[in-house]
């Protein structure tokens, strides 16, 4: 699916150069917080996925001009290496330290969409970031037509974020 055009209409910013900016910025923070290159070479823009195994998921909410989620979905063995990145050590388990590198890493990101959609005129306000974790479960935003989702890489592993904006 894609950001409704209302909704792109009002951005004052193309859908393509909202994905150029996630994932722009997605590269910046993870290589200077996490050590992590070449992320994301060549993004995929898809129907968000609802259904993960053994992932990690950070939430953060927008509200303001617009209301939405953010969300970032990592798989363990990503997440753990994002985690070990940033806090100097290995992590060989998913625990409270990887919980606050993604929830931190989520936390970053949608704070840089913010400042660019801040800087189109809109007042946008940003949720703590929520995290979950499961062998297996099922993710819903209740948008999926107003929802962005970016299939992205680091090396042979995939992760997934996706964006949800709706007009408040």
């Amino acid at each position: 699916m894609a950001i409704n055009q209302a909704v792109i209409d009002r951005l004052h910013i193309s859908e393509e150069m909202l994905v150029e900016c996630l994932v722009s910025n997605m590269n910046n923070i993870f290589n200077k917080t996490a050590g992590i290159e070449n992320v994301s070479k060549k993004p995929i823009v898809i129907d968000p996925i609802n259904v993960f195994s053994d992932c990690v998921t950070a939430l953060v909410g927008l509200a303001g001009t617009y209301s939405g989620l953010f969300s970032l979905h990592l798989p363990d063995i990503l997440a753990k290496e994002f985690a070990s990145g940033m806090l100097g050590y290995r992590v060989n388990e998913i625990n409270g330290d990887v919980y606050d590198a993604i929830g931190e890493l989520a936390d970053l990101i949608t704070g840089s969409l913010k400042a660019t959609l801040v800087s189109h005129g809109n007042d946008i306000h940003l949720s703590t970031p929520s995290i979950f974790t499961g062998r297996e479960y099922q993710f819903s935003n209740n948008a999926p037509d107003e929802s962005l989702g970016i299939l992205c890489d680091v090396g042979d592993q995939w992760f997934m974020v996706s964006l949800t904006l709706k007009i408040s």
